[in-house]
């Protein structure tokens, strides 16, 4: 199984890296692919939701 993992902003930052934690002690298998979005992602690249991020969500499918 392939997650799209999204930290975006703001406590995203510290919530989702502790859930990745979890997740892959209980799906050892499971593939994480991660991805940007947000304001920073915003700031760095004119949009907060990259094209390059869509298409790892859709390819995952969770």
């Amino acid at each position: 199984m392939k997650l799209c993992v999204i930290s975006g902003d703001g406590i995203g930052r510290e919530v989702v890296p502790q859930a990745v934690r979890v997740l892959r002690r209980l799906l050892p298998d499971l593939q994480i692919v991660e991805a940007e979005a947000g304001w920073d992602t915003f700031c760095q690249q004119g949009t907060a939701l990259p094209a390059a991020t869509l298409a790892a969500a859709r390819e995952c499918g969770a």
